[in-house]
């Protein structure tokens, strides 16, 4: 009886190191294919409507729509804006690997608008100092990574939001912004 519960024990803990094992390695794959398929799904610099079978697009909530932008800052700085009449937006930029590094809402933007500004934290100092009046009003944030990308989310309570829906995402720009 000894021996059949010291098998099922040594049996039991070596299911569990198994398992943990393919979640951790699991982690890295995901990542890397997500990036993989941004990059075949995508444009960069511009915000594009992403396919249906998209899992970023598949997993978000059916009283939001969508948009995603791809940027390097290895390239450039990346100016992200839209105007419009909407309930509710909100944008979050994330790593190559789907790390959500920063985020800012219809709440919180200065004046309630979408006008922020991504530079690599070696730009920054550079960037405040010899910032163009153009700039003046825009969020700037740094980020560490050079390949991001950015959902930018609209809510549609109801259908009678559409219009103003597709006027904002109409009116969403990703671009290099030059300084």
């Amino acid at each position: 009886m000894a021996k059949l519960l010291y098998t099922l024990a040594l049996g039991l803990i070596g299911a569990v190191i198994v398992h943990l094992t393919i979640l951790l390695l699991v982690l890295p794959y995901s990542s890397s294919l997500l990036w993989s398929r941004l990059i075949r799904e995508t444009t960069p610099w511009h915000f594009v409507d992403l396919p249906a079978a998209n899992p970023i697009r598949k997993t978000a909530d059916p009283f939001f729509r969508l948009q995603l932008c791809r940027f390097n800052l290895e390239e450039s700085p990346a100016r992200l804006t839209a105007a419009g009449n909407v309930p509710f937006w909100s944008l979050s930029i994330y790593t190559q690997r789907g790390e959500n590094i920063y985020s800012i809402n219809s709440h919180t933007a200065p004046g309630g608008v979408l006008d922020m500004i991504a530079v690599s934290p070696l730009e920054m100092m550079d960037f405040k100092h010899n910032l163009p009046p153009a700039y003046a009003g825009s969020a700037v944030t740094a980020l560490n990574d050079g390949n991001n990308f950015a959902v930018l989310r609209a809510l549609l309570p109801s259908p009678d939001w559409q219009e103003q829906v597709a006027g904002f995402f109409a009116s969403a720009k990703c671009r290099s912004a030059e300084y």
